[in-house]
């Protein structure tokens, strides 16, 4: 078999790789939850299964009579574990389910068990993919080639392929494909690589290597200098782990990095990955161009890896705000332009660590394995150990440093680390006298203390300091960076990576009370209820005014510590005895839940970021309704603006295939940007007396007077519509499913565009009157007047929207006159008397409105 052909394998090898390390990550997350313990252990599975792998292979490459038969053994097994991996995962997560109840483990020891059990799961096909380096890089040394130039573009041919693998998989396949279809193309891929080895000829295991041959100019100088006593092999090896760490710690502080300053949407992940390893690839390439020109590898290891530090410090003073450039980009106007900039920027900071990083593997594979006939030990050694340092990296990074000392000093020490390595590697350099180099490796350290002594401070955010308000609270957390930053007005917003989550501002006040009060008022008799998302507290506290226990799971512990920011809005709901805060990924969390609930109510506010599309999925709608009560109701946040009207209708087709019964409400009072979606276990019925007389509840009455809906009949007509007419709105068309999260994707961009006009014009075409689901509704005559009040509100929201100004002047006139007690319609009136153009205020024929009063917020100043 010809070179160029085992290459070609290579690469198709490291395509599949890539394929299934992303499906592993989404199968995981999806199981075991989203956290960053959860995505480092399907790194430390994989990763740590590739260090096995090569470990074990390394020496059996070496002795084998037929590699070649070998390796398509390897590649073949590798394609019928990763098929069996799906299965197995799902038998993982219902085994815990049946032992948790039992068990009741603490959420570290639960958290460990579960990663565990999943890890080993993913170490046999990853072992198995591990042990294909060091197969194929001794079927591909020949006598009329060094070793050095060899490897090295074998393994940039492998990196590549990896680079294919990762951004199909992340950018088309699991967009278009879906999960199932894509595992089953990279089993397909293995196998025809099995295939293709197992039919080759030409590749004969009795070939024979000269020492001499096989090693270049550069390997020669650098044999003179590796002693072969245990102690220097060890720093060897030591140094293999230490770039391993290095590299994967980094990348995963940019990732947290540019989750700030980015979407950080579904295609995050496999931006940074796609650049890493192009990054990587082209490195390797390069070394294999170098290592044919004379000189020692250790020597330029330690050149690289002081490159690597300078380069991690010096990010340090420039990279504190996102470009202007990105800004520009990222007003929503084009998706497409959206993506090329953060794929700028994605490649702007990682690119350049990324290239210097592929070519320190390389380098330290040819500095230390000079024999070819031994080459596979050595390179199974030294692979094992650097993938063994990616792990420790990644995990250590994520889960303590980050935490522990933040984001700049964690990039800072990784840096500082880049510099020792490049000490060391300067004492096994050939060149110059021993005294010269080791000066040269202590001014090369004193130098990067002295910078890390001398970096800026500050936190990372997504404007510049002073355009967003006073930063008052600021984390970063196990899974995002959580700030409150404070507007001259006094309103508070809670952030998380740039995302606005909470807050004291008007609208996202009544997207916080009423996703606890409606559902918890639309079920006969509440006694226990959860909360997805803690957010500022608000939705937490809303609930316990009904008198009920109330749970709430939030996976990052940063964001409740933000509380004492929004005392006014939780009220320290921390400290009830009532309330139980669980950290905790959701859909995790609902799979274990020791109780069963009468109302869940899921709060996330970004369809777009990181993987929130996926608590709106089939699977995840079904958790729900598992967990709930006999006459439980499900109760979700919708957003209304920011997605185009396809993808909120996929939304609601999605939930209703788990709630038949399925109303949409709008809350009125205000253009709000949101809707709120309500299942039931039957066709929608309110008993409007117990609705009455749980609203007069003093504490429950005040939080609804806050918002303008104390009173039961203009709470009702938020309604807008249900069961078959939800049905005739959404028609026929796709899910959003774990297989498939369209929603993921089909939402990238969205965010940035102004939506809701069209999306509440859509939903007003099927809108019905509620008085048909209440039981002894009144008279009729004032619940109309109620119906055609909302409607001019509504409709007064949509001229609004769509810079119409006198239309909504005039529905707002005309819903004061239907509701004259109501405190909304003055203040809506006045707004848009304001907003008018002084030539259409002179014509209007309205007398122009008195000042709206001053009323408790969200209608009035806040405090």
């Amino acid at each position: 078999m010809r070179r160029s052909w085992l290459y070609g394998l290579f690469f198709v090898s490291g395509a599949s790789a890539l394929i299934y390390e992303l499906v592993w990550e989404r199968l995981l997350h999806l199981l075991l939850g989203t956290s960053t313990m959860a995505v480092s252990a399907v790194l430390a599975a994989f990763m740590g299964g590739l260090a096995l792998g090569a470990w074990l292979c390394g020496r059996l490459a070496d002795r084998t009579d037929r590699p070649m038969r070998l390796y398509a053994g390897l590649e073949l097994a590798i394609g019928v574990t990763a098929l069996l991996v799906p299965s197995a995962l799902s038998l993982v997560s219902n085994l815990y389910v049946m032992t948790y109840a039992s068990l009741q483990p603490s959420f570290w020891v639960g958290t460990l068990l579960r990663l565990t059990a999943a890890g080993l799961v993913l170490l046999i096909p990853a072992t198995l993919i591990g042990g294909t380096l060091p197969v194929m890089a001794r079927l591909a040394l020949r006598r009329s080639a060094g070793l050095a130039p060899t490897f090295s573009l074998l393994y940039s041919v492998n990196t590549l392929g990896a680079v294919l693998g990762a951004a199909l998989t992340g950018f088309v396949f699991l967009h278009f494909l879906g999960m199932n279809a894509t595992l089953w193309l990279a089993v397909g891929l293995n196998g025809l690589v099995a295939i293709a080895a197992g039919l080759a000829r030409g590749v004969q295991s009795q070939t024979t290597y000269s020492s001499t041959s096989s090693v270049g100019p550069s390997q020669q100088a650098a044999a003179i200098m590796v002693p072969s006593s245990a102690f220097w092999q060890r720093l060897a090896l030591a140094c293999a782990a230490a770039t391993g760490a290095i590299a994967l710690g980094q990348e995963v502080v940019w990732t947290r990095i540019l989750g700030v300053f980015t979407t950080n949407g579904a295609y995050a992940f496999a931006l940074v990955l796609t650049v890493m390893l192009l990054g990587i690839g082209i490195g390797s390439l390069v070394q294999a161009w170098w290592s044919r020109r004379g000189a020692d590898s250790w020597a330029r290891l330690a050149f690289v890896q002081f490159s690597l530090g300078a380069i991690g410090l010096a990010s340090l003073w420039l990279f504190r705000g996102p470009p202007a450039w990105l800004l520009r980009y990222s007003d929503g106007t084009s998706t497409t332009a959206l993506f090329v900039a953060e794929a700028a920027l994605t490649a702007g900071v990682l690119s350049v660590p990324a290239f210097l990083t592929g070519l320190s593997f390389p380098l330290l594979v040819t500095g230390v394995s000079q024999d070819p006939r031994r080459f596979g030990n050595w390179l199974g050694r030294l692979y094992a150990c650097n993938t063994l340092g990616c792990v420790a990296g990644a995990v250590a990074a994520g889960v303590v440093f980050i935490p522990w000392l933040g984001l700049q000093t964690t990039l800072a020490a990784l840096a500082l680390a880049s510099v020792g390595v490049g000490a060391v590697a300067m004492t096994f350099a050939a060149r110059p006298h021993l005294a010269w180099r080791g000066g040269s490796a202590f001014l090369a350290v004193a130098a990067a203390f002295m910078v890390w002594y001398l970096m800026p401070g500050g936190p990372y955010r997504k404007i510049e300091p002073g355009e967003a308000g006073e930063l008052v609270y600021y984390r970063e957390g196990d899974n995002g960076t959580v700030s409150v930053v404070q507007e001259s007005s006094g309103r508070r917003w809670l952030l998380v990576d740039g995302q606005p989550v909470a807050g004291t501002g008007r609208t996202i006040v009544i997207d916080q009370k009423m996703l606890a009060h409606l559902p918890l008022l639309l079920h006969a008799k509440p006694e226990r209820a959860l909360t997805v998302g803690f957010g500022s507290g608000g939705t937490s506290y809303s609930m316990r005014l009904h008198g009920i226990q109330v749970d709430c799971v939030e996976i990052e512990r940063a964001v409740p510590g933000a509380a004492p920011q929004f005392i006014s809005e939780n009220h320290d709901i921390l400290s009830d005895p009532q309330f139980h805060l669980v950290v905790d990924d959701a859909r995790s969390w609902l799979r274990v839940a020791p109780v069963s609930y009468d109302v869940i109510a899921t709060d996330c506010t970004n369809l777009q970021y990181k993987s929130n599309g996926d608590l709106y999925t089939v699977e995840y709608f079904r958790l729900m309704k598992d967990r709930l009560s006999a006459h439980g109701l499900a109760a979700a946040w919708v957003p209304a603006n920011g997605i185009a009207e396809d993808d909120l209708k996929t939304l609601l087709r999605s939930f209703r295939e788990v709630f038949p019964h399925t109303s949409v409400w709008f809350m009125n009072t205000l253009a709000t940007d949101f809707l709120i979606v309500i299942g039931t276990p039957g066709r929608l019925d309110i008993d409007l007396e117990n609705l009455r007389d749980r609203m007069r509840q003093p504490a429950v009455q005040d939080d609804l007077n806050a918002v303008g809906l104390a009173d039961p009949r203009r709470l009702l007509y938020t309604f807008l519509a249900a069961d078959e007419d939800i049905e005739a709105y959404v028609g026929p068309g796709p899910l959003n499913t774990d297989d498939q999260p369209v929603l993921s994707y089909s939402a990238y961009g969205a965010g940035f565009r102004s939506t809701i006009a069209g999306n509440l014009v859509g939903l007003m075409a099927h809108r019905t009157d509620v008085i048909k689901h209440i039981r002894q509704p009144g008279p009729t005559d004032d619940m109309l007047r109620h119906y055609v009040a909302s409607n001019e509100a509504i409709l007064g929201h949509v001229a609004h929207l769509m810079g119409d100004e006198r239309g909504a002047l005039q529905h707002y006139v005309q819903g004061a006159k239907l509701l004259p007690d109501d405190r909304s319609f003055p203040e809506l009136t006045f707004f848009a008397y304001t907003h008018l153009a002084p030539e259409d205020r002179a014509r209007s024929t309205d007398p122009a409105p008195a000042a709206a009063p001053r009323i408790s917020p969200p209608f009035g100043p806040v405090q």
